[in-house]
């Protein structure tokens, strides 16, 4: 191959391939830091609702889940149910 046809292949391949990899990079960048920028500014807004007591959950405990349900349900007395 001459020096000719590998200037045409540079330009027919490689020039846009790494122009389509610098503009995509610096277009991504910008969206990002946009997004960031958008998020940023939503995290310094206070929020309005007073605090709510009835709102604040209970310390989870296996133990009484456990005893929650034994008391629902009644393991001596079941009966087989098919899709009949």
């Amino acid at each position: 191959m001459n020096a000719r046809g590998r200037d045409r292949a540079f330009v027919r391949w490689l020039l846009p391939f790494v122009t389509f990899v610098v503009l995509g990079s610096v277009g991504l960048s910008s969206m990002v830091q946009g997004r960031l920028e958008r998020d940023d500014r939503g995290a310094n807004v206070k929020p309005s609702r007073k605090y709510d007591a009835s709102r604040v959950k209970k310390p989870f405990d296996l133990d009484d889940e456990l005893r929650k349900i034994n008391e629902k349900i009644d393991i001596d007395n079941w009966k087989v149910r098919r899709g009949s």
